[in-house]
């Protein structure tokens, strides 16, 4: 019975997301696609506060440029901080990381507290979670990447990636195509998120209208010597109402609603920064 139960709860999950995808009216992308290029000695640093957040926000960036790719995991599990939990998400990334040929660093002390141990001058392109969702982790990795940046004066090409918060099409300056690998490989990698709503993920990358109705990872690239004012735009935010967006994310159009609000009230006071200089 429980699974004749699932079988139906995965179907209406499945068409309520083939619905949605097809409903949402889709924003075109007019960016750019990432292409990137990596000048002798540098490298590709994607931070993940949790295993799996690389590969949702990032896939495309992990398989097509590999053997330049460190993921830096910061050692964070949400609720579930349980030892068991700990071991086997770090093994699943790990399992990753020797699939794709990824170097990675290990946070051991946990909650970011190796980060300012990593030498960011390694690196060209660092990918980082956007501080606009309603997961409190994401959050605080974003800020404590930016404020070691300003700290130790770094200067790379600094991308937000997307995790269940779609940035809005306005916002995205670059963006990648997603093969049809990326979720095959979480399905064999992160078996311990085998309740992860997949077709939610996909409906929202297809939500991003191309010209061949690709699904794409879209980032926002931020200019690194104005992380303070991003830093200052990020405080006017109301963290409790950040929280209150999970109630959304099953829904495409009132999740980008919010997410629309929230980067438009950044954009705000950012302006507002820029007047003030």
């Amino acid at each position: 019975m429980k699974k004749v139960k699932n079988v139906i709860i995965k179907l209406y999950n499945y068409i309520n997301w083939k619905i949605q995808s097809s409903d949402v009216k889709k924003k075109e992308i007019v960016s750019a696609h990432l292409d990137i290029k990596i000048e002798k000695n540098k490298r590709i640093l994607i931070i993940a506060p949790h295993p799996d957040d690389e590969l949702i926000g990032c896939f495309a960036v992990i398989s097509k440029y590999h053997n330049l790719v460190d993921i830096y995991y910061t050692g964070l599990t949400g609720y579930n901080k349980s030892k068991d939990n700990i071991i086997k998400r770090r093994k699943e990334i790990q399992k990753l990381c020797e699939k794709y040929n990824v170097g990675l660093y290990l946070d051991k002390a946990g909650e970011d507290k190796q980060l300012s141990l990593i030498n960011f001058d390694n690196y060209q392109y660092i990918f980082i979670p956007s501080f606009i969702d309603w997961h409190w982790e994401h959050r605080n990795t974003c800020l404590n990447v930016l404020k070691i940046i300003i700290e130790k004066k770094y200067c790379q090409n600094i991308m937000f990636y997307m995790v269940t918060v779609p940035i809005p099409a306005k916002y995205v300056n670059f963006y990648n195509e997603i093969g049809k690998d990326k979720w095959d490989a979480f399905k064999e990698i992160y078996l311990s998120q085998s309740f992860m709503p997949i077709d939610r993920f996909k409906a929202v990358e297809k939500s991003y209208l191309l010209t061949n109705n690709s699904r794409i990872e879209p980032y926002y690239e931020i200019d690194a010597d104005n992380c303070i004012n991003y830093i200052n735009a990020f405080k006017t935010l109301n963290e409790t109402e950040l929280d209150q967006m999970y109630k959304s994310i099953n829904n495409i159009k009132k999740i980008r609603e919010k997410s629309i609000y929230y980067y438009n009230l950044v954009e705000k006071a950012l302006n507002k920064n820029r007047k003030g200089e």
